[in-house]
């Protein structure tokens, strides 16, 4: 866990924001990310800040909340993982 610095010029909302997302890819998290409340006091930081920070990587598709369950990282398709793999006979057919 990374101390957030409310001296920075990055909002501590952008912080906080930066700090799940790496939290995420490193898979310190299951499949749901800790309560406001434990962000709250974790983080010592403001209901308002852990709802900022959520909401950035909900609208980006990192997480997804689920109404009176919680918050859960999403499952991202295999093709953003990958990337846009195709076979060199697929490059083939464009080109021809």
């Amino acid at each position: 866990m990374t101390e957030l610095d409310s001296n920075s010029p990055i909002p501590l909302h952008i912080q906080l924001k930066n700090e799940l997302q790496e939290l995420i890819d490193n898979r310190s998290f299951n499949e749901k990310i800790p309560s406001e409340r434990e962000l709250m006091d974790t983080y010592k930081v403001s209901r308002s800040t852990v709802r900022e920070a959520v909401s950035h990587l909900v609208n980006e598709g990192v997480l997804k909340k689920v109404h009176g369950k919680g918050t859960f990282i999403s499952k991202k398709p295999i093709e953003e993982w990958l990337g846009n793999i195709t076979s060199t006979t697929e490059v083939i057919k464009k080109w021809v």
